[in-house]
């Protein structure tokens, strides 16, 4: 059984018609800011966290944090973790086994302040495993620096 987890950090995310997700401005590692300090309207996380059908999720929180500051700590509760779960095995069928469970969440701050250097984290604890997400650089652009 292996168990991991992901995320995106991105300028926003919206629900399309359908439940289809879009995702906009979608940031590699870094994300530079012109200037000190810079308000940006907000910064946007979609974190995932995969487990084997055989080893359901019973406890899960995303949390994102600012070296020791947590931002955003984000639990879902054990009835709609369940929930989800019991749906997504209700999907399978003979021809089209499911073998993984994967949830999302998107989560927002907003507005998002940059007044300093910082690495963003997004952290999930599953049943009491922690597990880095991942991670997004906020730095400065150089004044010197060329296009």
């Amino acid at each position: 059984m292996t168990r991991y987890a992901f995320c995106h950090f991105c300028d926003d995310v919206r629900v399309e018609i359908g439940f289809k997700t879009s995702i906009m401005g979608l940031y590699g590692g870094d994300l530079l800011v012109p200037a000190n300090p810079t308000v940006l309207p907000k910064l946007c996380i979609v974190a995932f966290a995969i487990t084997d059908t055989d080893h359901p999720f019973h406890s899960l929180t995303v949390r994102i944090s600012e070296g020791d500051r947590v931002l955003i700590d984000n639990p879902i509760p054990s009835k709609t973790l369940a929930g989800i779960q019991r749906d997504i095995q209700a999907r399978t069928d003979a021809e089209d086994t499911t073998s993984r469970i994967s949830i999302g969440t998107n989560l927002f701050i907003s507005p998002f302040v940059v007044d300093r250097n910082m690495t963003i984290k997004t952290m999930v604890i599953a049943d009491g495993e922690e597990m880095v997400a991942g991670r997004l650089h906020v730095k400065f652009a150089s004044a010197t620096r060329t296009r």
